[in-house]
C-alpha cells in the first residue's frame, strides 16, 4: 500500500500545482498581474494551505480516524471544487468590478482581492494543505515501529516532485496545445482518479487506534518545540523572499517567457524535493533531535540556508557571461535556450532550495519530539506546515509590497539571507553547548558579517545587458572579429552609459546612453522596448501616437497603454485633446521616461496627462470612462506580463472602452514569431472589430487599426493636415508627406481578413501567441520573410484613396521601404494614367528589385528604343548586364551612358565598377578618377575608388586621402563614415576608426555585420593621427 499511496501523492501534488499556475492566470485577468495583484493571490493560496493543515491535522488524531478513505474524500473534494471553480472566477470578476468603479486606493483594493481570492481558494487550498498531516496518520498505521519521519520526508519530497511535474505539464504542453479550461479539465481528472485510487485502497484499511493523551513537555522540550516552530516560519518566510526575488532577477538573465518562469519554479520546487529526499536516505536516522542536540540542528540548518542564500548574490555577477558562454556552446536554438536557462535556474536556486527541503522534515521530527506530541505525528506535521506557510505569506507579501522597492532585488536577497543567519545565531545561543556552537557560530557570523559592506555588489550594466535576447548579436560580433566572448561582452556594456537603473515594482527598468552615437535606450529587465533611434524604434513610437490621431482627428479623450519613452505619449499630446490617460504598469517607468524629455516634448508635466499606474486589462475592466481613441503599445507578446493584452478578451475591453466612432490601435512585432502567430492576431482582433486596416511603420513592426468605417483617405486633405504643427515630428522619420505616410498601408477590409483567416483564435483559454512566439525568439530571417509576405498580399492603397496621388513618388516611398510589388503597381498605374519614359522606369526599377531582371530588361529596351540616350536605363541594363556575369555588355551599357545626358558621372563610376569585377584595376581607377572630374561631388566614385585602393590595391593612404576630400566636398554618409573606418583601421589610427564606425552605423544599423568582418581581418600597424 505504500508505493500505491507515494503514487497518489505524486499525482496529487502534480494537480495542485497546475491549479495554483492555471489560478494565478484565471485571476491575473481579474485583478491584473501586477507584483501587488500576484503576491496577494500567492498569500490567500497559502494561507488556505496554512489552515486546512491545521485543523486537519488536529482532525486527524481523533479516534476511529480512516485517514486514506478521508485522502479519497479530500482528493474528490478538491476535484469536484475546482471542476465549478471559473463559474466562481466569474463571479468574483463582477464583484470586483462594482467594488473597482468606487476608486478604491491601493490598501482597500488589496485587501478586496484578498477577501475575493480567499473566499473562492479558502476550501480548495485548505483540503490541499491538509494532505500531508492526513497521509501523516496514514504512514503513522502503515509504520508502527518507527521510520515515521523518515517516511514524512519521502512523501513530502514524493509530492514536491509531483509539483514539479505540475508545473512543467502544464507549461510545456497542456495549455498551449489544449487550453486553460482543458488543462483544468485534466488536473479535475487527476484528483478525481487519485481519490478513486485511495478509496478503493481504503476498503483494506483499519481504522486508526485511539491516540495516547498528550503529557505536558519538559521547559526545556517546550522551548525547544517553540524554536522548531519559529525556525519553520523563518524558512517559510526567507524561502518565499528568495523564490520571489531570484525569480525575478533571474529573468534578466534568462528571459521572461512563460517558460522561463516555469523552469525557474521548477528548478526551487525540485531543489525542495532532493532536499526532503536526502534527509529521508542519509541524515534522518544520524541526527538526534532532542534537547539541545535539537536546538543545535535548527541553529546549524538555518545558518547553512542563510550561507547559502548570501553565496547567491555575487554569483549573478557571472551569470550573463556563464549564459552567453554556455548559449554559444549549445547552437542556439529553443531547446538550448530552455538547457541555458535550466542550468542556470539551478545553480542559483537548487542547493538552497534543497536546504529549506531538508529542514521541513527534520523540524517536523524536532517538534514530534519535543513538544511531548510524539504520538500526535498528524498534529505535528499540521503545525510545523502552518507556521512554515503562514512565514511564506509573510516573506511573499513583504517581497511584493515593500523589500523589492526599498531595498532593490540584491538588497532583499541580502536582507532575507541575514535575517536567516541572526535566527540561526539565536537558535545556537539557546541550544546551551557552547563547545559546539560558539564555532559554528564564529563561521556563520564571518560568513555573513562581508555581506554588510555589500560585498558582490550587482554590476548594473551587467545584469542590465539583456544577453537573454541579445546573445546570437553578442556570439556573431566575437566570432566575426575574433574577440573572446568575453572581452566582446565587455566592449558591448562599456559602449553603454548607465544613466538610470531602478529595480521596481515589477520589472527593473534602466536608460542608457551609447558612447558612440547618443542614442538613448530604455530597457525593461535588459531588453530594450524604446529608444531615440530614427532609424527604427522612433518610427515606430512617433506613428503609433500621430496615426490614430490623424484617423480620428476631432478625438478629445486618449487612453495609452504603455508608456515606455513617453514618445507615443508626446506625439499624442502635440493634438488638441483635453485629456489623456496613460496606464503603465510599472511607476518607475515614469522616471525613465523623463530622460527622453527632448523627445517625448517634456510630455509628463503636460496638465492634460495623467500617468495611471496600473495594469492595463484591470484598469479596463473596471473603468467606465470612454475614449475616442485606444493605442495599445505593451511590451512583445512573448513576454509573459504583456501576453494578455494580445487576447480576444483584451480586444474585447479595449472595445467597451472606445466612444461611438472610436479608433483602436494596437501595436504587433513581426520580427522573431512565424507569420502564423502575427495572423492569430490580426484575426482575432477581426473577430471583435468590424474594420480593420494593417500598416507597416518599420521591417519589423506593425499596427492593426481598428476604425469605425473602412479606411478611405482624401489625399488633398491629408496632405493639408500633415503641413500642420501637430505632425511636424513625421519628417524626421520620413513619415511628414502624404505619399511617406501611405507607403506604410498594407491592406485591409477583405484583403486583410483573407491573408489571417488560416490563423488561429489568440483568446484567455487558449493563448497561442504567448506559448508559441519563445519557441522563435531567435528566428533571424523572420521579419524579413515576414515583411515579404504581408506585401505580397498587398494591393497598395490606391483603391482606399480619394483623390490621385503622386504616384512617382509613392512608388519611390515603397522602394525605399523594400516594398517594390506595391511600387510596381503604383507605377503601372502611373504608366496607365501618363505613359511617359518616368513611370516605365519606376516599373522598370520596381520590377527589377522583385527579381523579374528579363522583365525588367524588356522595360529598359522600351525606354531606349523611344529615348535612345537615356542614361537611367542604360546604367540599370549594365547593372542588370553585371549581375547576370555579362560583363561586356555592362561595360558596354556603361560607356553609352557616359555620352549620354547627365551620364558622365555615374557612367564612368558604372564603368569603373564592372572593370573591378574584369580585375582591370588600372582601367577602374581611370574610369573612377574621369567621374570626380565630371562631377566633383559625385559621392559613389569616391567611394568605389577608395574600395579599389582598399580591397584591391593594399594602398590604404590613398584611400584614406580621397575620403577626406569627399568628406570636404560633400556631407558626410554611413557609407562614408563606413570606408573612412576602414581605411583608418588598416592604417592603424584605431580611435579614429573607432569614431567613423560607431558614426555608420549608427546612422545605419545594416553596416553592422560589414563592419564586424572588417574588424575580423589584422588591422595595420598601431598609431595615432595627430
Amino acid at each position: 500500500m505504500k508505493k500505491k499511496l507515494a503514487i497518489a501523492f505524486f499525482f496529487s501534488g502534480a494537480a495542485a500545482l497546475v491549479y495554483q499556475v492555471l489560478w494565478v492566470r484565471m485571476l491575473g485577468l481579474v485583478f491584473g498581474n501586477t507584483t501587488y495583484a500576484v503576491s496577494t493571490v500567492l498569500a490567500a493560496f497559502m494561507g488556505g494551505m496554512a489552515l486546512g493543515s491545521y485543523i486537519l491535522g488536529r482532525y486527524a488524531e481523533r479516534p476511529g480516524f480512516r485517514p486514506v478513505r478521508t485522502l479519497a474524500f479530500i482528493e474528490g473534494g478538491i476535484g469536484l471544487y475546482c471542476a465549478v471553480s471559473p463559474l466562481l472566477f466569474a463571479a468574483a470578476s463582477k464583484i470586483y468590478i462594482l467594488a473597482q468603479q468606487g476608486d478604491l486606493s491601493l490598501p482597500a483594493v488589496t485587501v478586496l482581492r484578498f477577501v475575493l481570492s480567499s473566499a473562492i481558494l479558502l476550501l480548495p487550498t485548505a483540503l490541499m494543505g491538509g494532505t500531508l498531516p492526513v497521509m501523516t496518520r496514514a504512514l503513522k498505521t502503515l509504520l508502527p515501529e518507527g521510520g515515521l519521519s523518515g517516511a514524512i520526508g519521502l512523501f513530502y519530497g514524493v509530492n514536491t516532485a509531483g509539483a514539479v511535474f505540475g508545473v512543467l505539464f502544464a507549461a510545456f504542453f497542456a495549455i498551449a496545445a489544449l487550453g486553460v479550461n482543458a488543462t483544468l479539465a485534466i488536473a479535475v481528472g487527476i484528483n478525481l482518479a487519485v481519490a478513486a485510487l485511495l478509496y478503493r485502497l481504503s476498503a483494506a484499511e483499519k481504522a486508526a487506534p485511539a491516540v495516547a493523551a498528550e503529557t505536558p513537555a519538559p521547559a526545556a522540550d517546550l522551548k525547544l518545540a517553540r524554536t522548531a516552530l519559529a525556525a519553520a516560519a523563518v524558512a517559510g518566510f526567507a524561502s518565499m523572499i528568495c523564490e520571489v526575488v531570484w525569480t525575478r532577477s533571474l529573468s534578466m538573465v534568462i528571459g521572461m517567457s512563460v517558460y522561463a518562469f516555469a523552469v525557474m519554479l521548477a528548478a526551487f520546487l525540485a531543489g525542495i524535493a532532493a532536499g526532503s529526499f536526502v534527509f529521508t536516505k542519509y541524515i534522518e536516522k544520524s541526527v538526534k533531535a532532542d534537547g539541545k542536540e535539537g536546538l543545535l540542528a535548527v541553529g546549524v540548518m538555518l545558518g547553512a540556508a542563510g550561507v547559502m542564500i548570501l553565496t547567491t548574490i555575487p554569483l549573478f555577477n557571472y551569470l550573463p557571461l556563464l549564459f552567453l558562454r554556455l548559449f554559444s556552446l549549445l547552437a542556439g536554438s529553443f531547446a538550448s535556450l530552455l538547457a541555458v536557462q535550466a542550468l542556470i535556474s539551478f545553480a542559483i536556486m537548487a542547493v538552497p532550495a534543497a536546504v529549506f527541503g531538508l529542514m521541513f522534515p527534520m523540524l517536523i521530527k524536532i517538534y514530534s519530539r519535543a513538544g511531548g506530541s510524539a504520538e500526535k505525528s498528524s498534529s505535528s506535521v499540521g503545525r510545523v506546515y502552518a507556521f512554515n506557510t503562514a512565514g511564506c505569506i509573510a516573506g511573499s507579501l513583504l517581497a511584493g509590497f515593500a523589500l523589492i522597492s526599498l531595498l532593490g532585488l540584491e538588497g532583499s536577497i541580502r536582507a532575507a539571507g541575514m535575517f536567516t543567519v541572526a535566527a540561526a545565531l539565536a537558535a545556537l545561543l539557546l541550544s546551551g553547548l557552547p563547545r559546539l556552537a560558539l564555532p559554528i557560530a564564529g563561521f556563520l557570523f564571518f560568513a555573513a558579517a562581508p555581506h554588510l559592506l555589500s560585498v558582490g555588489a550587482w554590476d548594473k550594466a551587467v545584469m542590465n545587458s539583456g544577453v537573454y535576447q541579445y546573445a546570437p548579436d553578442l556570439i556573431e560580433k566575437a566570432r566575426a572579429s575574433g574577440l573572446d566572448l568575453g572581452e566582446a561582452f565587455r566592449q558591448a556594456l562599456a559602449a553603454e552609459e548607465q544613466l538610470y537603473y531602478k529595480n521596481g515594482a515589477n520589472f527593473t527598468v534602466g536608460v542608457t546612453r551609447n558612447s558612440g552615437n547618443g542614442i538613448l535606450s530604455l530597457s525593461i529587465d535588459g531588453k530594450v522596448d524604446a529608444s531615440s533611434n530614427y532609424l527604427v524604434d522612433m518610427q515606430t513610437q512617433l506613428l503609433s501616437g500621430h496615426l490614430p490621431m490623424l484617423l480620428h482627428p476631432g478625438a478629445k479623450r486618449v487612453l495609452i497603454i504603455g508608456l515606455a519613452s513617453g514618445v507615443t505619449l508626446g506625439a499624442v499630446a502635440r493634438h488638441p485633446v483635453e485629456e489623456i490617460d496613460c496606464v503603465e504598469i510599472e511607476p518607475a517607468m515614469a522616471e525613465a521616461a523623463a530622460y527622453f524629455e527632448d523627445f517625448n516634448y517634456g510630455v509628463l508635466k503636460d496638465k492634460r496627462v495623467t500617468i495611471i499606474k496600473e495594469d492595463a486589462r484591470n484598469f479596463l475592466l473596471a473603468s467606465r470612462k470612454k475614449y475616442d481613441v485606444i493605442i495599445s503599445v505593451p511590451s512583445n507578446p512573448w513576454i509573459a506580463g504583456s501576453a494578455p493584452m494580445f487576447t480576444r478578451g483584451s480586444f474585447e475591453l479595449a472595445r467597451k472602452s472606445l466612444s461611438p466612432g472610436g479608433v483602436f490601435c494596437q501595436w504587433m512585432q513581426i520580427y522573431e514569431m512565424p507569420l502564423r502567430e502575427f495572423k492569430s492576431v490580426v484575426r482575432t482582433a477581426a473577430s471583435v472589430f468590424s474594420t480593420l486596416s494593417l500598416w507597416n511603420p518599420t521591417p519589423g513592426d506593425t499596427f492593426i487599426v481598428a476604425t469605425p468605417e473602412p479606411v478611405n483617405f482624401d489625399v488633398e486633405a491629408l496632405a493639408l493636415k500633415l503641413k500642420t504643427p501637430e505632425y511636424s515630428g513625421l519628417g524626421k522619420v520620413k513619415a511628414g508627406t502624404v505619399p511617406e505616410l501611405l507607403a506604410r498601408f498594407v491592406m485591409a477590409g477583405a484583403e486583410l481578413e483573407a491573408f489571417a483567416k488560416d490563423g488561429g483564435l489568440n483568446t484567455d483559454d487558449r493563448p497561442l501567441v504567448e506559448f508559441s512566439a519563445p519557441r522563435h525568439t531567435y528566428s533571424q530571417n523572420a521579419a524579413a520573410e515576414n515583411f515579404k509576405a504581408l506585401w505580397e498580399k498587398s494591393a497598395g492603397v490606391s483603391k482606399y484613396l480619394k483623390g490621385i496621388p503622386d504616384r512617382p513618388a509613392l512608388a519611390r516611398a515603397y522602394m525605399d521601404r523594400g516594398a517594390s510589388k506595391a511600387a510596381q503597381a503604383e507605377a503601372e498605374a502611373e504608366l496607365a494614367e501618363r505613359p511617359g519614359t518616368p513611370a516605365r522606369l519606376l516599373l522598370a526599377k520596381a520590377l527589377s528589385e522583385q527579381g523579374k531582371g528579363a522583365q525588367a530588361e524588356a522595360v529598359y529596351g522600351e525606354i531606349l528604343a523611344s529615348v535612345p540616350g537615356n542614361a537611367d536605363a542604360l546604367l540599370a541594363l549594365s547593372q542588370l548586364s553585371l549581375e547576370k556575369g555579362d560583363l561586356e555588355a555592362a561595360l558596354a551599357h556603361a560607356k553609352k551612358a557616359i555620352g549620354a545626358r547627365a551620364g558622365a558621372a555615374r557612367g564612368n563610376t558604372q564603368a569603373g565598377i564592372v572593370s573591378l569585377a574584369k580585375n582591370q584595376l588600372k582601367e577602374a581607377a581611370g574610369y573612377f578618377g574621369k567621374a570626380r572630374a565630371a562631377d566633383p561631388s559625385y559621392m559613389p566614385a569616391y567611394l568605389n575608388e577608395a574600395a579599389l585602393y582598399l580591397d584591391y590595391m593594399n594602398v590604404p593612404p590613398a584611400a584614406l586621402e580621397l575620403l577626406e576630400t569627399a568628406a570636404r566636398r560633400n556631407k558626410p554618409t554611413p557609407l562614408l563614415h563606413y570606408q573612412l573606418g576602414r581605411a583608418f583601421y588598416r592604417i592603424g589610427f584605431m580611435e579614429q576608426a573607432e569614431n567613423n564606425f560607431l558614426r555608420a552605423v549608427a546612422a545605419d544599423p545594416g553596416l553592422g555585420p560589414l563592419i564586424q568582418r572588417e574588424l575580423n581581418k589584422r588591422p595595420g600597424p598601431a598609431g595615432q593621427r595627430s
